[in-house]
């Protein structure tokens, strides 16, 4: 579940497909809430919480540069 955390994790939806920006965008915050509590290992869970924070600000980032796609 880790791998579909963090920059990794919106990088692979994307890669998913389908070509369609706000269909993957959607898709990668609907695994990180379905993902962030499931995890109950506290190396686990670190790993989350930091991957978590890199997936804010990429979104974030994201949302800025897509502005007219979502």
């Amino acid at each position: 579940m880790l791998d579909m955390l963090g920059v990794v994790g919106i990088l692979r939806e994307f890669a998913w497909g389908p070509n369609n920006l706000k269909v993957c965008y959607e898709r990668v915050l609907a695994h990180q809430a379905a993902i962030a509590g499931r995890l109950t290992l506290p190396r686990a869970q670190t790993l989350a919480e930091e991957r978590l924070d890199s997936m804010e600000q990429a979104l974030a980032r994201f949302k800025i540069e897509s502005f007219e796609i979502l």
